[in-house]
């Protein structure tokens, strides 16, 4: 969703959100760049993909303009928002939830047939409707990393919960 105040159309993306930072820098190194934004916070792979609720796919205007796209997608889907609250942020502490029951519902979708036939759907759509430019290139950028399965230490300066490869927690 990004930082800063949020649009008011129903999506919530925010003014200082990774799209619109993109924007800002290439707007600031190059003139004419044409830039859309159909990013919506919330919404699953299944509504992304063309005939979906929240389709951005659909509302992509003027695909034979374009030279890149870049998309997250997955997120919402393996519940991102709640492996931070769960395993990072714990506010509310119990009522944070458990993170090593969401690590399980994540890692169930990500493996889930059904997610990468969503994921790989999307990215063909994209490129379909491109126009099957040969310079055109699809940039899918991932997520943060804050779970660390290769060490048994935490990171203390952040303050923030610990969380190891086999969900033990530890506070700093």
């Amino acid at each position: 969703m990004g930082a800063g105040p949020t649009s008011g159309d129903g999506c919530r993306v925010g003014a200082y959100s990774y799209p619109h930072k993109i924007d800002q820098y290439a707007s600031s190194s190059q003139a004419g760049i044409d830039f859309e934004d159909y990013s919506c916070s919330g919404a699953v792979v299944s509504e992304v993909l063309q005939g979906g609720s929240k389709s951005q796919i659909d509302d992509w205007t003027n695909p034979s303009a374009a030279d890149r796209a870049t998309l997250s997608i997955g997120g919402n889907d393996v519940g991102f928002d709640n492996l931070l609250t769960a395993c990072v942020i714990r506010f509310g502490q119990g009522l944070a939830g458990r993170c090593d029951a969401e690590i399980g519902i994540a890692y169930d979708t990500m493996y889930a047939p059904s997610f990468a036939n969503d994921v790989g759907n999307a990215l063909r759509q994209i490129i379909k409707k491109s126009g099957l430019d040969q310079d055109f290139k699809v940039v899918q950028t991932g997520y943060p990393t804050f779970l660390n399965d290769q060490t048994n230490s935490c990171d203390c300066e952040s303050g923030l919960l610990c969380v190891k490869a086999v969900g033990a927690q530890q506070r700093c």
